[in-house]
């Protein structure tokens, strides 16, 4: 995220005793956005009423304060806004200058928010082939199915009695599995899928039972005739 830079000038008419607030940077209606938006505050007062409190509100609601130990006439001080906590749109800074528990002055300025929505939905994945239960023999296509809100295909891992088997990042997500290599008995096959984001989803696993059939031995004849 770009790093925005909220600079505040405030101004004091010596003839009237009080400050005057005004936003330099960043310009009215700016977009902004990211989680250390720096709000940067350089003040300048009269000996009369020396600033002792700056506060932060947001859309009407109180966000924060930066008191002094003792009053100042000038200086700086800076704090920063989590923007990834405020909606995206439109939204309204005032800040307020006092001197002790007086009022001195109020500016305002309204920026938008824009962020990225963070995507905090997993994929849904499904085996779909071979079914539960089912007889499986010589070679065989496991067929998963996948779907995501994200701007691309999940990475979809396929294993198999806890052994990996393939890795595929785009659809058609299949592998295929030669029976014969193992016993007959009953096989696991898991699937999980993982999207751009970081979010992971595991399929409900199945259990296909392999019956391959025996090969038959030929019988050798032996001549027993004396």
């Amino acid at each position: 995220m770009a790093k925005a830079l909220i600079t505040l000038l405030i101004f004091v008419s010596a003839a009237l005793q009080a400050a005057t607030v005004g936003f330099v940077a960043p310009a009215e209606g700016a977009t902004i956005g990211g989680s250390e938006v720096e709000i940067k505050v350089a003040f300048t007062t009269t000996a009369e009423k020396p600033i002792t409190k700056l506060e932060v509100f947001l859309d009407g609601d109180f966000i924060t304060e930066r008191p002094w130990e003792s009053a100042e006439s000038k200086g700086e001080c800076s704090f920063t806004w989590d923007t990834l906590r405020t909606t995206n749109g439109p939204h309204k800074v005032d800040i307020q200058v006092l001197s002790k528990d007086e009022y001195l002055a109020t500016g305002s300025l309204t920026v938008t928010v824009v962020n990225k929505v963070p995507d905090m939905t997993p994929p849904t994945i499904v085996i779909v082939s071979p079914k539960e239960g089912e007889a499986v023999s010589g070679t065989i296509t496991i067929v998963v199915e996948v779907s995501d809100d994200g701007p691309t295909e999940p990475f979809v891992s396929i294993y198999i009695d806890g052994s990996l088997r393939a890795v595929k990042n785009h659809g058609p997500y299949t592998c295929e599995w030669d029976t014969t290599t193992g016993g007959d008995r009953s096989y696991t096959i898991r699937a999980i899928a993982v999207d751009e984001a970081g979010n992971k989803a595991e399929a409900k696993p199945v259990k296909p039972i392999v019956r391959n059939p025996k090969k038959q031995v030929p019988i050798m004849e032996r001549d027993y005739r004396p």
